[in-house]
C-alpha cells in the first residue's frame, strides 16, 4: 500500500478538482455536449499564445504564414480542449465512483485510499501499455 500522505493528497486534489470541474458545464442549455472554453489560442502577429483559463499566457510558437498559424492554432486549441474534457469527465466520474463506494458500504476512511491506489493501477496499465507498443 502506499504511504497515507499519497493518497490523502490525492483525495484532497481530488475533491478540490471535483469541486471546479462542477463548476464547468460540458452542456449547453440545450443538453448539447461541448468542449471545454480553455485553453484558447490565438495567433498574435506571428506567435501563437496558448491562453489558460487563469488568464496565465504560454508561448507556442512563430508561424510566417498567416492562414497556417490560424490553422495551427485552431489545431491545438482543439486539442488542448479535449484534453480538459477528458480530464473534468475522469474528475466527475471518480467522484461518482467514490459515491458508489459509499453506497456499497465501503468505510468512508477507506474509499479514498481505494480511489488512489486504482489511480496508481491505471498509471502502471497505461505504462505497460506503451512499453508493449
Amino acid at each position: 500500500m502506499s504511504g497515507s500522505k499519497d493518497y490523502r493528497l490525492f483525495a484532497s486534489r481530488l475533491k478540490k478538482a471535483v469541486e471546479k470541474a462542477g463548476e464547468r458545464s460540458l452542456k449547453n442549455g440545450g443538453g448539447k455536449i461541448k468542449l471545454p472554453n480553455f485553453p484558447k489560442v490565438e495567433v498574435r502577429g506571428k506567435e501563437i499564445v496558448i491562453i489558460n483559463e487563469n488568464g496565465e499566457v504560454d508561448y507556442w510558437g512563430l508561424e510566417e504564414d498567416p492562414n497556417t498559424a490560424s490553422a495551427i492554432a485552431e489545431e491545438i486549441q482543439k486539442g488542448l480542449q479535449a484534453i480538459n474534457y477528458v480530464k473534468y469527465n475522469l474528475v466527475n466520474h471518480l467522484s461518482e465512483v467514490s459515491d458508489e463506494l459509499k453506497e456499497l458500504g465501503i468505510p468512508e476512511d477507506l474509499i479514498d485510499e481505494t480511489l488512489y491506489e486504482g489511480y496508481e493501477s491505471l498509471k502502471k496499465w497505461f505504462r505497460e501499455l506503451d512499453k508493449n507498443e
